[in-house]
């Protein structure tokens, strides 16, 4: 299928979070986990942070490159949730060594010794010129960070001797699957990468690989590339609160499939059935 707004069966499209993904539902309780979330400083990364708390997690690893804007968070969110350690790491997701050298800390630092979620919410996103016009550093620069330096954190937390129980929700955008005006060199590194995603849950079917359109949510690199906050649409709570449903138990069966923090969960669940019986169902690739 190509994507559009929603699947077939979806007749429900989000702009706020509401009561089926609440991450106070005991059905989405992360207690005793460790969660990593890359870009975990602001925007989304932030809400989402914000909201495993809520839901109780143990650990919460804040990855991002700015010193400053990492403690400011980190201490914002420990003054609201006091009974939850949140540890920070400033660093480039595109430095191998230095990644490798995070998930060390994190596994002896973390108080399960583990990572059981992984968030990539970290990007590099540059539009407004033509595909043509793009220098080729820029594109460079792009793919470095959101295929490789996503790859190199994926890498990282699959450097583990079981997958069983582990999590990775990869935010991805609109213009990775529908042609967006002089944003070809993001949405074709944001494609590719989410493509890779695919090939993961492949060869870890004990993992769950989720691919997630987080919506039209306004976040600093919005601001970044000039875009302004009445342009936007959804409340960054909606696909905070969809990724911790994603990491419950009640999302399994939509393992290694692209989703819409949009879409009703409820009337997800109720079409349970045909995810569990098309293997291409709500993915990105050809179709016969």
């Amino acid at each position: 299928m190509s994507f559009g707004d929603k699947l077939p069966f979806i007749s429900t499209l989000h702009h706020a979070p509401y009561p089926a993904i609440d991450p106070r539902k005991p059905t989405s309780s992360a207690a005793g986990k460790t969660i990593l979330i890359t870009g975990g400083a602001t925007g989304i990364g932030f809400a989402t942070a914000r909201n495993f708390a809520v839901a109780g997690a143990s650990t919460i690893v804040l990855l991002a490159r700015r010193e400053e804007t990492l403690q400011k968070a980190a201490s914002e969110l420990s003054a609201a949730f006091p009974s939850t350690q949140f540890l920070t790491y400033a660093a480039s997701i595109t430095d191998e060594a230095e990644i490798q050298k995070v998930f060390s800390s994190v596994r002896q630092t973390a108080r399960n010794k583990d990572v059981d979620v992984l968030v990539t919410c970290a990007a590099f996103i540059k539009v407004g010129t033509p595909l043509t016009g793009t220098s080729l550093s820029e594109v460079k620069t792009t793919f470095e960070t959101n295929v490789l330096g996503n790859l190199i954190v994926v890498k990282a937390f699959l450097d583990t001797p079981k997958d069983e129980g582990k999590v990775i929700v990869d935010i991805t955008s609109y213009a990775s699957y529908m042609a967006f005006p002089q944003a070809g060199v993001y949405g074709a590194s944001k494609a590719a990468f989410s493509y890779m995603m695919r090939h993961v849950q492949h060869e870890h079917p004990d993992l769950r690989v989720y691919t997630l359109h987080p919506g039209a949510v306004w976040t600093p690199a919005g601001a970044d590339i000039g875009f302004t906050k009445d342009m936007f649409t959804d409340e960054e709570d909606l696909p905070a609160q969809f990724i911790v449903w994603l990491a419950s138990q009640e999302a399994e069966f939509l393992k290694g499939k692209f989703l819409a923090s949009h879409w009703d969960v409820t009337e997800l669940m109720a079409n349970k059935e045909a995810f569990e019986s098309d293997v291409d169902l709500s993915t990105i690739g050809l179709r016969r």
